[in-house]
């Protein structure tokens, strides 16, 4: 007698079940970098957001109209609030905060930290954070201006 060539039932439910397990695995990887590069999207926007509101704030210290110059651009910092949206506009879920705070450019350990607090020194510490997925995640941008007339 010639045996039958072919797969048990046994063998078939054995490899569905190996494949159906690779599958899986695989779904949860594939999930996985959809996130992930879901996150690197909205860094960049985020990035992108705060590099153009501090763009805007410079080119406010920069100008030589009213209402521009290094003591108005602390104002509308500070004060007013000018540059601080939630939710961003066009951006849903993006949230803007913008603060400026007078440093002075002390001497700690030989080295000019820009950290402490000293009102009417010329020099201004700003930084722009831009959050998102409800605070979870944030991006912060921060500059020196100073008080000069070009």
């Amino acid at each position: 007698m010639k045996a039958i060539e072919g797969f048990t039932l046994i063998e078939a439910v054995l490899s569905i079940a190996v494949i159906g397990v690779g599958l899986v695995g695989m779904l949860y990887a594939f999930q996985g970098s959809v996130n992930s590069s879901l996150v690197a999207d909205q860094t960049v926007i985020a990035t992108n957001i705060a590099r153009e509101t501090m763009e805007r704030i410079i080119a406010q210290r920069d100008c030589n109209e009213s209402g521009c110059g290094y003591a108005a651009t602390l104002t509308s910092i500070n004060t007013s609030n000018t540059y601080d949206e939630n939710p961003v506009s066009g951006f849903a879920g993006f949230v803007l905060d913008s603060t400026a705070l007078e440093v002075n450019p002390d001497d700690d350990d030989n080295s000019d930290d820009f950290l402490d607090a000293s009102a009417g020194s010329g020099y201004a510490r700003v930084t722009v954070q831009v959050s998102w997925n409800n605070g979870n995640r944030s991006i912060q941008l921060a500059t020196l201006i100073t008080d000069y007339t070009p």
